[in-house]
């Protein structure tokens, strides 16, 4: 993919929480919830993964007027390790719900769909990826839990540590601070 150049985060929730969600009223709480936790902590995660820590250079956050609801809008600019990564999420409104993860590249760009699909540009259009993968998704979430299970008999695997997760937590919190 040559350097990369930037990462683009796009996330659109019709409703915040989402519908299979509901009863967890908490999510729908500033104090605790909210799609910054919930969601883009995984896509920061995998950014710093990418790219080592990550530093807040702007970021605005829209919250009801109520004082009490979760975030409706994000908008952010990070730097990670001289990388800049641009976040665009929101609730509410018509349109396909679902995120956009983009890895831009001097020679290749790539780009994570919700669901688990991947698609790759060279500069033409978007092509999917694994194409051959029918339930994508599927393979991820007994891939997770073969890491749960290797991880709970001692060993070293590849995943998130609790500092990892830490980590994320103490980004997360100053993005939401960006609104108060």
């Amino acid at each position: 993919m040559g350097d990369v150049v930037g990462i683009e985060v796009l996330v659109h929730l019709n409703q915040w929480p989402r519908a299979f969600q509901e009863t967890a009223t908490w999510l729908a709480k500033r104090e605790q919830g909210g799609f910054t936790r919930e969601i883009l902590s995984h896509w920061l995660y995998l950014t710093r993964r990418l790219l080592g820590e990550g530093d807040i250079v702007h970021a605005h956050v829209k919250y009801p007027a109520d004082g009490t609801s979760a975030e409706t809008h994000l908008m952010a600019d990070l730097d990670f390790s001289g990388v800049p990564v641009f976040i665009r999420a929101a609730t509410g409104g018509a349109g396909p719900a679902g995120t956009k993860y983009t890895v831009r590249g001097s020679k290749m760009s790539y780009r994570l769909h919700s669901g688990g699909r991947i698609s790759a540009s060279d500069g033409s259009p978007w092509t999917e990826q694994f194409t051959e993968i029918s339930d994508i998704g599927d393979k991820e979430r007994q891939r997770t839990l073969d890491g749960v299970a290797a991880r709970l008999r001692g060993e070293d695997i590849n995943m998130p540590t609790a500092r990892d997760g830490f980590e994320v937590q103490k980004l997360v919190k100053h993005l939401l601070a960006a609104g108060d």
